[in-house]
């Protein structure tokens, strides 16, 4: 259940960092295009509105493309259970909160999963299962001196 909530999130932070990537690819062919059509008179450009559309479009095609190199990255690190990737993805899902109204859904879903014990779990241990704790201790973890000492017997050497 726990890879399956991992999964989830990494796929969706995968699939909108893709989108902002081809976000940013097609607003810099519209800047491209904008001049060209507009053509190199200042007034021209001025009444076709490309200079307001250029403005902002620059500031959008570089935060869609630093939000999709960046989610890469993170969606990279969650497959590789990397701990940082962890903090990462709640900055990433909360955002994508913000993008009303496909991002809000996946967001919210994002958080819900990435709050969860299990999840943390998963990311403290960089994503290796949790070993089970019995008795209050981690059973899988207690080695004893005689684990590493053989005294030839055990193995049939003498």
């Amino acid at each position: 259940m726990t890879e399956k909530r991992i999964e989830f999130a990494r796929t969706v932070i995968r699939t909108f960092s893709f989108l902002a990537l081809v976000t940013a690819v097609f607003l810099v062919v519209l800047i491209l295009l904008s001049k060209i059509i507009a053509g190199p008179d200042s007034r021209m450009q001025e009444l076709a509105g490309t200079d307001f559309f250029i403005k902002y479009a620059l500031f959008i095609t570089l935060s869609a493309l630093i939000f999709g190199l960046l989610g890469l990255l993170i969606a990279s690190g969650i497959r590789r259970g990397q701990p940082w990737s962890w903090p990462a993805a709640l900055v990433i899902s909360v955002l994508l909160v913000c993008l009303f109204p496909l991002g809000t859904p996946f967001g919210i879903k994002i958080l819900v999963d990435l709050l969860s014990r299990q999840v943390r779990e998963w990311f403290r241990s960089s994503g290796r299962p949790v070993p089970p704790i019995s008795g209050g201790r981690a059973e899988a973890f207690r080695l004893n001196a005689g684990d590493f000492l053989s005294t030839g017997e055990e193995t049939g050497k003498k």
